[in-house]
């Protein structure tokens, strides 16, 4: 009972009959996992509290940054936006099928309400799942399921009938495994950055940035003549006093400043 010619593509009819008849028997996709998603909507502010909140374009991100931070009246639709280590998640409009396994870098971060959370029943089948959601067959049948005139989307239920591949458990842990190893490692490669970032900050004394913008972050100011001829910009961002003050901190604190262009930066 489907109007749209996509949810008929011969590509992915041929996808899923190779699935149906492949190596392994396979078996709907909420035999392996639990989908669903949140309809309430909460108020994102940019000052800061203590629920950062992450954009489904950021949470793909290998090192993903907050996008702004929650606000409700009731604490309860607030705790359920929290994503926990071990679930996946599903981009379920515009950009359909971008999928993400929940490491340790965002465990406990709170997530949009428009991507569909996957809980695995088994949580060694996470990786497997992510895997083969992510995988060309696996994103064709993702595509076969949108719908709507102008902003595609997909629904939990929509998952539901996906065929999966019931490949043995321990070809299926393996895969996990893998999936599991390689976001370990980006979990430390962001504590890395993490470290690097502080390192940097301390040695050169550098403020919270909000701070130098509250200080220096006009929208009017005044500009010296000489320093404007000297550049010969006419653009007011180019002159912006906290630019000029981040500047002239690094001059204070550093043991050279150097440009971009100089040679000692473009040849090591």
């Amino acid at each position: 009972m489907r109007l749209e010619a996509g949810a008929y593509n011969r590509e992915a009819e041929d996808i899923s009959s190779s699935i149906e008849n492949g190596k392994y028997p396979a078996v709907r996709f909420e035999e392996f996992a639990n989908s669903y998603m949140f309809g309430r909507s909460v108020k994102l502010m940019r000052s800061k509290s203590p629920y950062p909140f992450f954009q489904p374009s950021s949470v793909t991100d290998i090192k993903p940054q907050a996008d702004g931070y929650l606000y409700s009246r009731k604490q309860s639709e607030i705790d359920e936006l929290m994503i926990h280590e071990g679930q996946l998640l599903l981009s379920r409009s515009g950009t359909i099928g971008n999928v993400t396994y929940v490491s340790e870098t965002l465990d406990g971060k709170y997530l949009s309400p428009d991507m569909i959370r996957i809980d695995c029943r088994d949580s060694d089948d996470a990786g497997y799942i992510y895997a083969y959601l992510k995988s060309s067959e696996g994103q064709k049948l993702l595509h076969s399921l949108e719908f709507g005139a102008v902003v595609k989307h997909i629904n939990p239920e929509h998952l539901n009938d996906i065929p999966v591949p019931n490949a043995p458990k321990e070809l299926r842990r393996r895969i996990h495994e893998l999936v599991i190893k390689s976001y370990a490692l980006r979990d430390e490669s962001n504590s890395m950055i993490d470290e690097a970032e502080a390192l940097m900050i301390r040695e050169l004394e550098l403020p919270p940035i909000d701070d130098m913008k509250h200080k220096y972050n006009t929208m009017t100011f005044t500009v010296n003549s000489a320093d404007f001829l000297s550049s010969m910009r006419f653009e007011a961002s180019f002159h912006s006093p906290l630019f000029n003050a981040i500047i002239n901190h690094l001059r204070e604190h550093a043991e050279e400043v150097l440009t971009v262009g100089d040679s000692r930066v473009r040849k090591k």
